[in-house]
């Protein structure tokens, strides 16, 4: 082969085609469509949540989640959890509920109800139960909630809550109403147990701006429809609203000379006291604890009991027990006494350093005095009793001794009416004696025996009287017929003797006495057995 024939060798010569880029259009395309139709269903659907019911009555999947009467999702799915004890709800929300859905975001199914406030969710009649929303106010994202099996209270309300310690519930219930001083500020949230089932922890809710009412020093009490209260000012009966008598309540109120000062934290707590009058009794501010003894019974004096000095309330009975004192191996009642020496203006001298202090020297000033404690009748009906402090007269002078950490009240002897009863009683117990007495049944018995006798003598008496009368009248009658006679005689012979004249004389008085006896005892017959009485005569 020849050079020539080397050097012109053909040679393949390769071309791209322009073409074939087009080929992933299509695929490219068809992805883009996807994730755009998938970011517009998420656009449009929004997130979706898992709500845990207790019962899911009236519930469907279709049913609505709405807020402010706005749908803002709906019902998916409605399935038991894994230990078939509740009920999981998936819904799908909106896309506009993204970044409310927190720890304090609330769900709860609207249904006919029957609450304190009265009827509600009537409209779920016709359209169906739903469940209503309520946005959470904090930062955070989250898919699972359990759901509220009661309405709450706060929802759109802005106040303060407070927590009020009770001992038993009694008419009250979730969204029982607050009162103060007549008129609805607030109502309750929640209550549950505590300190191991020893009371009850009742959380309410007071509206803006009347939270700012309740202070440290403030009283709340449970409200009752009718309350009837004894005292020794008598029968007192108490009427409240109808709302409180369908669902209970609570009132409170607030001294006017602590209005003022900075009102109490969110979350302070407060006792809560069985009514209104509990409550008033409780002392505020200085307090003085003495212990007095009596003598005897103490019926009718409680907890709570009134203590009044000179006539005016001044604190209250905090306890009355039975105790039993080994050195005397006697029983005694110490009675403790819970004063209040602010009530007495100017007690304490103004800008004194220790107040307590200044009180107690007072209170000791005024026993030194004479001042005592004796029981005294607060209520003659109901046999309820009191304290009363007065100054007893030649009171002899006392030695303060503590008794249980607490100064001792010395006292006297009570002069009113339970005085009166106790020596009836006594007058009482000494007839009952008598009469119990052998001698007095001997005499009883020889009593009766002897007016059995004079029964019989008169019955006896009675037969023999009627012919005796009969024989009176008939000698008086005799006896006036020979007055008449003698009489005529007389007045024949004028020349008679005087002895005849004094005879005549002397026989008409002897008839006109028998004609008196005889019709004395016509009237009186009982003469023949007593005599004739000093009256009569």
């Amino acid at each position: 082969m020849s050079d020539s024939d080397n050097s012109e060798s053909p040679v393949a010569e390769v071309r791209r085609s322009s073409f074939a880029g087009w080929v992933w259009i299509v695929p490219v395309g068809a992805a883009l469509v996807v994730l755009w139709l998938a970011w517009h269903q998420l656009r449009g659907e929004g997130p979706t949540i898992t709500i845990t019911f207790q019962s899911a009555a009236g519930i469907a999947n279709g049913a609505k989640i709405r807020l402010n009467s706005v749908d803002v999702g709906t019902v998916k799915d409605i399935e038991l959890t894994n230990d078939l004890t509740q009920v999981a709800v998936t819904a799908s929300l909106s896309r506009q509920m993204y970044g409310h859905l927190s720890k304090d975001t609330q769900f709860w199914i609207v249904r006919p109800r029957i609450t304190p406030r009265g009827l509600s969710g009537l409209e779920t009649i016709v359209s169906g139960a739903y469940i209503e929303v309520s946005p959470g106010k904090t930062r955070g994202y989250e898919r699972r909630f359990r759901g509220l099996e009661q309405p709450p209270l706060q929802n759109g309300v802005t106040g303060s809550t407070f927590v009020l310690h009770a001992d038993q519930m009694r008419s009250l219930s979730q969204g029982s109403a607050v009162y103060y001083r007549g008129i609805s500020v607030g109502e309750v949230s929640t209550y549950k147990l505590a300190g191991h089932g020893a009371w009850i922890n009742i959380v309410i809710i007071v509206r803006a701006p009347y939270d700012k009412l309740v202070h440290h020093e403030s009283l709340f009490w449970n409200l009752s429809a009718l309350s009837v209260t004894t005292s020794g000012s008598g029968l007192t009966a108490t009427a409240a609203s109808l709302e409180s008598l369908i669902a209970g309540g609570i009132a409170f109120e607030t001294p006017s000379n602590v209005l003022a000062k900075p009102p109490s934290p969110p979350g302070a707590e407060f006792p809560l006291y069985n009514d209104e009058n509990s409550a008033r009794a409780e002392p505020v501010g200085l307090r003085l604890y003495y212990v007095a003894e009596f003598p005897g019974s103490v019926a009718g004096i409680g907890i709570g009991s009134q203590v009044q000095l000179l006539g005016i309330d001044i604190g209250r009975v905090s306890d009355v027990h039975l105790e039993y004192d080994r050195s005397s191996r006697g029983l005694l009642t110490p009675v403790t006494l819970e004063l209040r020496p602010d009530v007495i203006r100017n007690f304490t001298a103004p800008g004194s350093n220790d107040s307590t202090a200044a009180a107690s020297d007072a209170l000791k000033h005024l026993i030194a005095e004479g001042l005592r404690a004796h029981l005294s009748s607060s209520n003659l009906i109901t046999g309820q009793r009191k304290i009363a402090l007065d100054f007893g007269s030649a009171s002899p002078p006392v030695h303060f001794v503590p008794v249980s950490n607490y100064s001792q009240m010395p006292t006297m002897r009570s002069g009113d009416f339970d005085d009166l009863l106790k020596s009836a009683n006594q007058a009482a117990d000494r007839i009952n004696a008598m009469l119990d007495s052998p001698e007095l049944k001997h005499s009883l018995r020889a009593l009766d025996e002897t007016l059995s006798n004079l029964d019989k003598a008169s019955m006896e008496t009675q037969q023999q009287i009627g012919p005796l009368m009969a024989n009176l009248r008939k000698a008086s009658e005799q006896a006036n017929e020979t007055l008449v006679t003698v009489n005529r005689s007389l007045g024949s012979e004028s020349g008679q003797s005087p002895d005849i004249s004094r005879a005549v004389a002397e026989l008409t008085d002897a008839a006109r006495s028998i004609k008196i006896l005889a019709d004395y005892l016509d009237r009186h017959p009982e003469a023949l057995l007593r005599g004739r009485s000093d009256t009569e005569q």
